[in-house]
């Protein structure tokens, strides 16, 4: 919304500044990015009209609203991803769980999974492989259940 770096710093500033100043006025019923983002919106358009003034190059609003609009709906397909994924986690089995957990929390690699577990990595690679399009296939199924409605 603004083209200098400079001046983007400066402006998530000031939306840092005025969200933690205004927090207490959060409807906490309602999602936060999008309340973050009307803030970011009026701050970046007040900057804007500033430097309008100094004959600076700038994205009209309009721009800034398509923008701004595209961010919320990948935002909110991101967050029904992230949803879907979690209800997919659940319906794992427990070991698949854990080796989803050795592998992507604690970071462990194939090897040192199969050592703990007594197996070979790949034995444990080929699981991951079939958890992951397990995990692909559930959450295909989730989104596709919601933009049915």
């Amino acid at each position: 919304m603004v083209f200098r770096i400079e001046d983007a710093e400066d402006v998530v500033q000031q939306v840092a500044f005025i969200t933690a100043k205004k927090f207490s006025d959060y409807d906490q019923s309602r999602p936060f990015i999008p309340w973050v983002l009307g803030i970011a919106r009026k701050v970046a358009i007040d900057h804007n009209r500033k430097m309008n003034s100094r004959n600076t190059l700038l994205l009209d609003n309009v721009l800034m609203e398509k923008i701004l609009v595209e961010f919320e709906r990948t935002d909110k397909h991101s967050r029904d991803i992230t949803a879907a994924l979690d209800l997919c986690i659940e319906r794992l089995t427990k070991r698949a769980r854990n080796l989803l957990n050795m592998r992507y929390a604690r970071d462990m690699q194939p090897q040192d999974i199969a050592d703990r577990l007594s197996t070979t990595a790949n034995t444990v690679s080929v699981t991951l492989s079939r958890i992951r399009k397990t995990l692909r296939e559930c959450i295909d199924t989730r989104l596709q259940s919601l933009e049915a409605r």
